[in-house]
């Protein structure tokens, strides 16, 4: 016994190993193949660069001494919230370590404890060591069949953040959250069939501070364990889970409600509480759940139907549901659904090898062949970029030169004025804010999108210009290539034609301007 206990410690750290290291090496390749002429930008990231900064930026803000977190994408003035508090509790703790190696330590660290929940959970529905290490090896890595259609078609595995694991392993705050999400529905369907209030206080505990990271996960939560609480009630004529789901709805809401309504105190956020992102459409879940489909739509049919398979079928398929919701954060509810879908396909493994005449063995290897292609791919893509010098890899010497300039010489807090790649880099690699540097964090993005180029269309008159800098608390106005492209394109000028500006920093590429 103890040398198979061994066996599964040392297999499980192998996985986790694995899992961690497709995440990580491909940002340590791109460091260490710098361009002679470039900068390494802190990341080399696969989903959504921008919003990476903004995670770094978190923790520069925390490194000034504060827990609450100001907007630093925007240079409207506005009280700071309880927002990311991992990235600004770990600035705040951790002062002097450079704010992007602080995020990648946080990956690795939540990382690993999404692992281990993931392991400890799965050892509720398998009792060999073998089934739960390949359960955890499968959710930790499974995707569909996006990378051969890769880049023609938007599948959910490659282009949903969130619909793998495989963002949760990048962004420590969805590791936690995701964390609190799997053990607030497992923790209540133990409640519910084994009848103990112990394990839906266990729920709770974990409901609550999940309200902290994705508040509307409050509306799944409710629809599955309501719904899965009336088929026992229709079944057995038991009550004890809807008083279950009373209860935790009743201390829930108004925490809700309190916390929705200190973001809504504050303007600077209003981007990120009414951000809308599209609905995924039916080929996209299908290419990114590939095989996995085929094993959910065949189980749903075939599969002995216990109080296990229904509740994860519930979980499964009312969240497929909510995330074609007519809300910008329904595709978010596609989260996770590795988790019920990877256990459903191998409990329906038996049933499945019987009728195809298939052994069971056979089967697992080629779920461990296909599902993981996707998660081996993005690292694969990741790594092969740096030959491309991708600009949210790699930023130009001048333009790091810049932000240097910005980060030691100019007062902290000062609002920047810059296009929206510069824009995005600002926060997370100086102490001052910008007028706009991303299309969600900063608030009215389309409107300071417009005034940004106007401005650098040479649009302006200058007495429009003077007082729109004033007006929106700029004090520096960055003009390197990005911005330059845009003036050439829209007025034919090298040049911004104000008068009233004068440069502070000048390289062969950048000038920073103030007035």
């Amino acid at each position: 016994m103890i040398k198979g206990h061994i066996i599964s410690v040392l297999i499980f750290t192998t996985i986790s190993l694995i899992v961690l290291g497709l995440n990580a090496f491909p940002n340590y390749y791109a460091y260490i193949n710098t361009p002679a002429d470039k900068s390494f930008s802190g990341q080399a990231s696969w989903f959504d660069p921008w919003d990476i900064n903004v995670y770094v930026s978190a923790i520069k803000w925390g490194q000034q001494g504060n827990i609450l977190l100001a907007n630093s994408y925007t240079t409207e003035g506005h009280t700071p919230v309880l927002m990311y508090p991992i990235y600004t509790l770990s600035g705040y703790i951790f002062p002097s370590v450079p704010p992007y190696l602080s995020f990648y330590f946080l990956a690795i660290i939540f990382g690993f404890l999404l692992l281990i929940t993931i392991l400890g959970l799965a050892k509720i529905f398998f009792s060999r060591n073998f089934e739960i290490l390949i359960a955890t090896t499968l959710i930790a890595l499974g995707g569909g069949v996006g990378w051969l259609f890769f880049p023609s078609i938007q599948s959910g595995d490659l282009f949903i953040t969130g619909f793998t694991f495989a963002s949760h392993f990048q962004r420590p705050h969805e590791a936690l959250g995701i964390i609190f999400y799997l053990l607030s529905l497992i923790f209540f369907f133990k409640a519910a069939t084994l009848k103990k209030i112990f394990f839906n206080l266990l729920s709770l505990g974990a409901l609550l501070p999940l309200m902290l990271f994705y508040p509307y996960y409050f509306l799944s939560y409710a629809l599955i364990c309501g719904f899965y609480s009336l088929l026992i009630f229709l079944k057995n004529n038991d009550k004890k889970p809807f008083i279950y789901v009373f209860i935790n709805a009743s201390l829930v809401i108004p925490f809700i409600l309190i916390y929705l309504n200190h973001l809504r105190g504050s303007q600077g956020f209003s981007g990120v509480v009414s951000q809308q992102l599209n609905n995924p459409d039916i080929f996209q879940l299908v290419l990114g759940y590939g095989i996995i489909s085929i094993f959910m739509v065949y189980q749903a049919i075939y599969l002995k139907k216990d109080k296990t398979t229904v509740f994860l079928n519930i979980w499964f398929f009312s969240s497929l549901l909510l995330s074609f919701l007519p809300f910008g954060f329904s595709r978010f509810y596609l989260r996770a659904l590795f988790f019920p879908a990877v256990i459903l396909s191998l409990l329906s493994l038996e049933l499945i090898s019987s009728k195809l005449h298939l052994s069971k063995k056979f089967l697992i290897s080629i779920l461990l062949v296909i599902l993981p292609l996707s998660s081996f791919y993005m690292s694969y893509k990741r790594v092969a970029e740096v030959e491309n010098n991708n600009h949210w890899y790699y930023l130009k010497s001048t333009e790091r030169e810049a932000l240097e300039f910005l980060d030691t010489k100019t007062p902290k807090g000062s609002g920047v004025l810059a296009s929206y790649t510069m824009g995005n880099y600002i926060p997370a690699n100086t102490n001052n804010k910008v007028y706009f540097g991303h299309l969600l964090q900063t608030p009215d993005a389309e409107e300071k999108i417009n005034n940004i180029i106007m401005f650098y269309s040479n649009k302006f008159s200058e007495d429009d210009a003077a007082e729109f800098v004033k007006e929106a608390g700029i004090t520096y106005i960055i003009f390197g290539p990005e911005e330059r492209n845009i003036t050439l394109s829209n007025s034919q000028s090298m040049d911004l034609k104000y008068k009233f500006l004068h440069p502070v920093f000048k390289n062969p590429e950048v000038i920073i301007y103030t007035f």
